[in-house]
């Protein structure tokens, strides 16, 4: 035979002390949902500073390699020979006005002539 308890239970009893513990159920399930509310919160501000700390971490040491490039450019050659560089095509020195027109190699069969 099982260890239970078998005597009878009046009614209003067995209710009161269900209803009791359905409110208990509820301030533990209050209680749980509220920590986990807390804690997602807390994480989520935690997270979100460290993306923005390593996005600003990025980007100073993008700015960094960029500065270094710029001085490596300045150190070389002047800023002329830079420009003369930067329109160049194909060996053939152009300007701003003239980098668009066709180069003589584009069109095989024809002069190149705009």
């Amino acid at each position: 035979m099982s260890s239970i308890r078998q005597d009878p239970v009046p009614l209003a009893d067995a209710v009161a002390d269900l209803f009791g513990r359905i409110d208990e159920r509820q301030r533990h399930l209050e209680l749980r949902d509220s920590a986990w509310k807390e804690g997602w919160l807390a994480g989520h501000a935690i997270g979100y500073e460290a993306g923005r700390r390593d996005a600003l971490a990025e980007e100073s040491a993008q700015r960094r390699e960029a500065a270094g490039l710029v001085r490596e450019a300045t150190a070389g050659p002047s800023h002329a020979v830079i420009l003369r560089r930067r329109w160049a095509l194909r060996g053939q020195a152009r300007t701003r006005e003239t980098f668009a027109r066709p180069h003589k190699d584009d069109y095989p069969g024809r002069d190149g002539a705009a």
